[in-house]
């Protein structure tokens, strides 16, 4: 992982009147892909085993909109991005902006992203009516949801498992045509909901276009997931990475070899 300064995503004519005194936390990701022969033989042509295609270097930035209307400008070969932590849904100024964004950004309208929103978080509570953003007593905005019991109530009563779902739902339908980077993405959800979740999760991506890109170590999230593909295992593919010292090897398992490992032979992927 490498650091990623300001000016590496500013046009050059505008780095000269901005302070450089913080970076963004980004990656840049270099992918080589490299292919041999399974019997590592010379082949009987004479040509070598293994070829190596040339880098690709992408980059990764986490969402910031200190820099105002610069880096708001659409730029040619831009991927709408984001990137979700475990403790992602913790931080009250990221909930803030991940749904206000999903209203104003992107395509299709505004109460449609919203009942996005209010499908997913009402498989954990269906006595939620809405969602909102409110300010209790002029104090710091916060997320409200309307709920029929206990009327309006902030965010941060809820349990992490709907918190998350809520930083899920308003920030996917956002990244139209774009990909959603999750890391650990069991992470506060109760296995009994692991799969409620991913059924909602493949069928929005699929519906607006999103790739996603998530990790684990749970083999119950792996399951979960399978669960939730059902017959469309052509949409799913897991990489498998053994760390040796300073490279990375990754198996790929296409989705219905997957199932045969943890289905009929019970195998750990992790």
């Amino acid at each position: 992982m490498n650091e990623l300064k300001h000016m590496r995503r500013l046009p050059e004519d505008a780095t000269e009147s901005i302070a450089f005194a913080e970076s963004w936390r980004g990656i840049e990701l270099k992918h080589v892909v490299e292919m041999n022969d399974a019997a590592d033989q010379p082949s009987p042509f004479g040509f070598p085993t293994v070829s190596t295609t040339d880098p690709i270097t992408l980059q990764f930035w986490d969402d910031d909109d200190r820099m105002g209307p610069i880096l708001s400008r659409p730029r040619q070969g831009n991927l709408p991005s984001s990137t979700l932590t475990p403790y992602s849904y913790q931080i009250n100024q990221l909930q803030l902006r991940s749904h206000s964004s999903q209203l104003f950004q992107g395509n299709g309208d505004a109460m449609e992203k919203r009942e996005h929103v209010l499908d997913l978080i009402r498989q954990f509570d269906p006595e939620i009516t809405d969602i909102q953003i409110a300010s209790y007593g002029g104090l710091d905005a916060a997320i409200y949801l309307n709920h029929k019991r206990l009327g309006p109530a902030p965010l941060s009563v809820f349990g992490d498992a709907l918190r998350r779902a809520v930083l899920l739902s308003s920030t996917l339908p956002k990244l139209e045509g774009g990909l959603l980077l999750i890391d650990e993405i069991e992470t506060g959800i109760h296995i009994s909901s692991l799969v409620k979740v991913f059924d909602w999760l493949m069928k929005t991506a699929k519906q607006f276009d999103v790739q996603v890109i998530a990790t684990t170590h749970s083999l119950e999230a792996i399951d979960g997931i399978l669960a939730a593909s059902g017959d469309n295992l052509d949409d799913l593919v897991t990489f498998h990475l053994d760390n040796d010292g300073d490279r990375t090897d990754a198996k790929r398992i296409y989705g219905d070899l997957l199932r045969r490992m943890r289905h009929q032979r019970g195998l750990d992927v992790r």
